[in-house]
């Protein structure tokens, strides 16, 4: 390759006349020379080509209708002849008129209000979600689909304020839908989820069996009516279809951890082992909303648990407008010389590896090309058509693949082809640095990579290798080709590569491949794997059955009985939410329709004509920007050459033409190759329109520039997240990832990370088309680790960026007081008294349940002192005891508990602390040398503390200090007068996930130590000693004692997520117990209830955010421990003492607490400090917190390790109390 990396390649737009001058400008203007495209050949193809190009420009400019093939009937031309609609059933389902439709422009607007509000209710925000679809009912009130999400709407409030009125109207809902489409599967079953909820096991039943008798092979379905059965007594019945469930779908987690239990509960031990330990490795793999797991709030409850689209209201052709048609620039561009096919071994490469992506984060996409020199060459796109080469590796290439790999938010390489090749890892800035991967085994130092794909084979986050390997063969394979070997480089997260050569699911790969697909083709939200033979064998398919099983399909039975195949790409080209399959053969393509529950149909040929086609690759793209995929394929065979091809969706007819025959002589049809090629579809000019680029061999690299004709458009760039402790768990490139867009009329799915070729992929950048459309309405994304995340109302024509959403899951009870004007968040609390909560292999964090919570100054509401607990994420909280300690001292001093969440020392006493002196450090530094003293001179959200936290690990940092010296002598102060260190601060909480990997890793926490600078050394006055317990929270230290003559300087080290916000010394008064009186307050009043989820706010910038009490969600998808809760009412006589009976609430609830107002003021002099003595324990759903998915077992005095408790024994005291019996009642089944 002759290109110069100082060049620029390529300019879009060039005059005829122009000619090239200088060496450095390596642009190859396209001349025929009758057979295809080459450099110098003859000038009569550049005019050829202009001449092409304009004819078709004035094509897209005016249609001429007499020309165009007839869209066909559609919907709105064969039912409505009086502008009278019908509605399109849903599965099992009627029809039903609507509303004629006399504006298309108001139906529009309508169609704009229903996506907004079913995208709100996808939010979680359903009483926003309710008003407005009530609106589009007010103006539609026979529209099914919007009364029926509305009913979701309602269902979905069944724990605010109103939910029985809500209830009754979803219930009126639901029933107004099943009186008009008696068989709407999606009524019935949500009718069916809110009998249950009320208790109404027969009413349940009843909809679950009907939902069944028609979708028998659904497994949310399965569930439910298997759940339904037990709960009458119709033990057997239940049980077996539990077993039935299990058997068909083994990775249904709620399934298995069920049939467990009912084994378990009538008494067949052993059949319910094997169950509770598959249980608890699918759980393991559990995110923390519980994406595999069924549950009642909404889409957690399987497919009939979604709300419905707009796809039952008719296609009216005023809405979709004309039929579009492309337009492409007159001129091509050619990047540098032509390829020419090569050999990698004994591998012969006949089509050239292609890859797109933005490697310098400039917002343009840049093309990579491998070479038969061995050399890969990026070409970086300048944004103006002009392209600067860069030979970035050598290499003998097979494939070039795309993604994220080390997940830094930096796209990366894998040079696929000698061996297993090479990674070069992108820095963002156009620079890459090269990785070696593991050497194969001996015995195959001769095999090359035949088929590459990066996909998270075990769902950790990151993206693993997998290849399939020979030592002989070409690309794309042929049926002669002998056998390749399935081999997997597992990815460490640290630059190592582990090697699999033993895959049991890919054991019968003994065939050259020829396509390797992996989508979730079954709708359970994990991927499953078709690979292709390239001979007469048929494909295997591995079915994903989580926690690394899958189970093996014949490809035969499931309708895929193709043979011979070249290569295979998916979308969802009938817009039915799965992902269909075409297969590129020697004979043809072959579309493969998918019918859901591994059934698969080969699509009519009169709709599809180009199945007669035969090429090795393609791509589904909007070229149109009309809202469906269109089909570029690469090389269609035709007459000794091969040329590209483009096929236009004419949705929702489901029906494909050919461009040339909506354009007749546009420029595709002369491009023309001697061999074969890759192609990829992407607007590599950020104008809206899709640009076509084919790498052929005996060609150049070209470029078809598409020109922008007025429809709108958005692209999508995802960034997975993979959140600590479970949180989230996507690759950062999002591969796998499936976004549904949805704009007026308009709906499409696309999916991330497809091939397009034996030896290309499709961008990672998501391009969708939106008509007239100015805004996507609603946007729907399933991430790779199956969480879905809801956008709304995004402006069209515009790079959208997206990344995974992260919810903190496990927190402590959060705690608001009345000030006066409002609810002010004071600090969460109860962390100190964490159950289970794993520290070292065999070692579990003794609970400390006593904790005294500093109050700021309380004002009556009625008459009364108000405090609200509320439980804001994935936990169960247990709630023994609440006093109300006021304490009236002088003016001049301050009271503090002793207080800290204790480590390396005995737990504090239950003490309250008068302070006559504070003392504020003289001068004071951190690690990094700052002067910090400023910062700890007051309480006031400025913080110091830890500046590098570690990435892999909450909680973690890397470690710091503070260094304090203090004046002492000018102090008065007695040796023998109490000394304490007074630090306010607040913690990121480690969980029992992070120790256990930090562990792995040979990391542990060490809490804050403390000491003194002696004789010019460091010497600790209390190792590891412990810290703040949460949010705004304060630890007193004693140090009396310890502190000689002379010491000056202290220092507080540890390598926690901690912030420091003041510190001092403070001086105990002796005479603390005449100068003060303490007023004990037992509760007056307590009420539990559901109130929400307090959104965080930060008032100033800075960290911790706090919580606001006004600003509430209504519902976040937590799991919650399964066992029984406290009824919602009056709960005071369980939090009233010390007696093991408690208050156990879970997500989503509020205690309420009020306390009498004493009589009379402070005396003056004297002001009053309020304090909230608790005593209390919580417990979060990390799998490696000790019984951290049930209420059970419950804690008590006494108790030992938690962790050695057994559930259901009877032993914890509370659960045997009459109090317990009495309120403990209300039952809630994660699983």
């Amino acid at each position: 390759m002759t290109v110069k990396s100082t060049g620029f390649v390529g300019r879009k737009h060039q005059s005829a006349g122009d000619e090239m001058k200088g060496e450095d400008q390596a642009f190859t203007r396209f001349q025929s020379n009758g057979k295809g495209i080459g450099p110098s050949l003859g000038s009569g193809f550049t005019l050829l080509v202009m001449l092409v190009g304009f004819l078709f420009l004035l094509g897209c400019g005016q249609r001429d209708d007499s020309q165009m093939p007839s869209r066909g009937p559609t919907v709105a031309d064969t039912e409505q002849p009086t502008k009278t609609a019908e509605v399109t059933k849903p599965p099992g389902g009627e029809t039903a008129k609507v509303q004629p439709v006399e504006d298309p422009g108001e139906l529009i607007e309508l169609l704009g209000l229903f996506n907004r509000g079913t995208a709100l209710l996808e939010q979680y925000r359903y009483g926003e979600a309710a008003e407005i679809l009530k609106g589009v009912l007010s103006k539609r009130p026979d529209w099914i689909a919007a009364k029926f999400n509305l009913a979701l709407a309602y269902l979905n409030m069944h724990e605010t304020k109103g939910a029985e009125d809500f209830l009754g109207e979803a219930r009126k809902l639901f029933e107004e839908i099943l009186e008009v489409q008696p068989n709407h599967l999606h009524a019935w079953f949500s009718l069916g989820l809110l009998w249950e909820h009320l208790g109404e096991n027969e009413k349940a039943l009843l909809c679950f069996q009907k939902v069944y008798e028609a979708d028998p092979q659904e497994p949310a379905v399965m569930y439910k009516y298997a759940e339904a059965l037990l709960s009458v007594g119709r033990e057997q019945e239940g049980t077996e279809l539990l077993e039935k469930l299990v058997d068909a779908h083994p990775g249904f987690v709620s399934g298995v951890y069920r049939l467990a239990m009912q084994y378990q509960r009538t008494r067949q031990g052993e059949k319910a082992k094997p169950l509770f330990a598959r249980f608890k490795q699918l759980n393991a793999q559990e995110l923390a909303g519980g994406t595999f797991t069924v549950r009642k709030v909404y889409g957690s409850a399987g497919k009939y648990y979604l709300a419905l689209g707009i796809d039952n209201l008719p296609r009216v052709r005023e809405l979709l407008g004309e039929q579009a048609v492309p337009a492409f620039s007159p001129e091509v561009t050619g990047v540098g010389e032509p390829l020419t096919s090569w050999k990698v071994g004994d591998v012969e490469v006949l089509v050239p590896p292609v890859a797109v992506g933005d490697w310098n984060k400039d917002g343009f996409l840049d093309l990579c090309i491998a070479n038969e020199h061995g050399q890969i060459w990026v070409f970086w796109n300048e944004g103006d058509g002009k392209f600067l080469p860069k030979l970035v590796a050598e290499w003998p290439t097979t494939q070039i693949l795309v993604g994220d790999i080390d997940n830094d938010g930096n796209p990366d390489l894998w040079v696929a082809g000698k061996g297993l090749g090479k990674l070069l890892m992108g820095d963002g800035q156009g620079a890459f640095e090269e990785i070696s991967l593991p050497a194969l085994p001996e015995g195959k130092e001769d095999a090359v990579v035949l088929a590459a794909r990066l996909v998270d084979y075990d769902l950790d986050g990151d993206l693993d290798l997998l290849a399939f390997i020979g030592s002989s063969g070409a690309i794309p394979a042929r049926s002669e080709d002998p056998s390749a070997e399935a081999v997997l480089l597992v990815n460490s997260r640290d630059g190592t590569f582990g090697l699999v050569t033993e895959l049991r699911e890919l054991e019968g790969v003994r065939f050259p491949p020829g396509g390797v697909l992996i989508e979730d083709f079954d709708g359970d939200r994990d991927w499953d794997l078709i690979t292709f033979a390239a001979s007469d064998i048929p494909p295997v398919v591995c079915v994903n059955e989580r926690v690394g099983e899958f189970r093996i399909r014949d490809g035969r039975s499931l309708g895929l009985e193709i043979t011979e195949a070249r290569a295979a790409t998916c979308g969802d080209v009938d817009k039915d939410g799965q992902p269909d399959i075409l297969v590129f053969t020697p004979k043809g393509c072959v579309l493969l329709l998918n019918r859901g529950y591994w059934r698969f149909e080969r699509a009519p040929s009169d709709r599809y004509p180009f199945q007669s086609l035969v090429a090795t690759g393609g791509q589904w793209v909007d070229v149109d920007n009309d809202g469906d995929l269109d089909l570029l394929l690469a090389d269609v065979s035709a007459e000794g050459a091969t040329r590209s091809r483009l096929f236009i969706n004419l949705w929702p007819e489901q029906r494909f033409v050919a461009l040339e025959e909506l354009v007749p002589g546009n420029v595709l049809e002369v491009l023309k190759w001697e061999g074969g090629a890759s192609t990829v579809a992407a607007d590599l000019d950020n104008n809206g329109a899709i640009d076509l680029v084919f790498v052929p061999m005996g060609g150049l690299l070209t470029i078809v520039w598409g020109m922008e004709t007025g429809r709108n458009w958005l692209q999508i760039e995802l960034q997975g997240t993979q959140g600590q402790d479970q949180k989230t768990r996507s690759n950062s490139s999002a591969l796998g990832a499936r976004v549904e867009v949805k704009a007026g009329p308009i709906s499409q799915q696309y999916l991330l990370g497809v091939p397009t070729g034996p030896a290309a992929s499709a961008p990672l950048r998501i391009h969708a088309g939106l008509g007239t459309q100015t805004r996507v309405d609603w946007l729907r994304v399933t991430w790779p680790d199956a969480v879905l995340q809801a956008e709304l109302e995004i402006p069209a024509n515009q790079l959208f960026p997206l990344t995974e959403l992260q919810r903190k899951v496990s927190s402590c009870p959060h705690l608001f007081a009345w000030t006066g004007t409002h609810f002010q968040f004071v600090s969460d609390f109860g962390g100190k008294g964490g159950l289970g909560y794993w520290v070292a292999p065999g070692k579990y964090a003794e609970p400390q349940p006593l904790e005294l919570v500093p109050l700021p100054p309380l004002v009556p509401l009625d008459g009364r002192y108000v405090l609200k607990i509320l439980e804001p994420l994935e936990e169960v909280v247990y709630l023994d005891e609440l006093k109300l300690l006021i304490v009236e001292h002088p003016l001049d001093t301050t009271v503090l508990p002793s207080e800290m969440m204790a480590v390396g020392v005995s737990p504090p006493l239950e003490e309250l602390l008068l302070f006559r002196q504070e003392i504020l450090p003289a001068r004071a530094r951190d690690h990094l040398g700052r002067d910090i003293t400023p910062v700890l001179s007051a309480v006031d959200r400025v913080c110091v503390g830890a500046t590098d936290a570690d990435p892999r690990f909450t909680g973690f940092a890397r470690d710091h200090f503070v260094e304090l010296e203090f004046d002492l002598e000018n102090i008065s102060w007695e040796q023998n007068e109490r000394l304490f260190l007074i630090a306010y601060g607040w913690v990121n909480y480690a969980y029992s996930s992070t120790n256990y990997a930090a562990h792995q890793a040979g990391l542990r926490l060490r809490a804050p130590t403390i000491s003194v600078f002696r004789g010019d050394q460091w010497v600790p006055l209390l190792k590891e000693v412990g810290y703040p317990a949460g949010i705004n929270h304060v630890m007193t230290v004693e140090l009396t004692g310890l502190v000689q003559p002379g010491d000056r300087r202290f220092r507080l080290e540890t390598n926690m997520d901690l912030s420091w916000d003041k510190i001092a010394l403070g001086i105990v008064d002796r005479a603390a117990g005449e100068r003060c009186r303490v007023v004990e307050l037992s509760p007056s009043r307590s009420v539990l209830s559901f109130y929400g989820f307090p959104r965080e706010y930060s008032p100033d910038g800075q960290r911790p955010n706090l919580y606001d009490y006004t600003n509430v969600d209504t519902n976040i998808p937590w799991k919650r421990p399964r066992g029984y809760y406290t009824v919602f009412g009056e709960v005071t006589p369980l939090i009233s003492a010390r007696d093991d009976a408690f208050v156990i609430m879970g997500p989503g609830e509020e205690l309420t607490v009020e306390f009498d107002v004493p009589e009379g003021a402070p005396s003056a002099g004297f002001t009053r400090t309020f304090i909230l003595k608790t005593f209390s324990y919580c417990k979060d759903m990390d799998w490696h917190t000790a019984h951290g998915q049930t209420v059970e077992p419950l804690p008590f005095r006494g108790m030992g390790c938690y962790a050695d408790l057994l559930i259901g024994t009877g032993k914890a005291g509370g659960g045997d109390s009459e109090l317990h019996r009495l309120f403990n009642r209300r039952y809630h089944a994660t699983y």
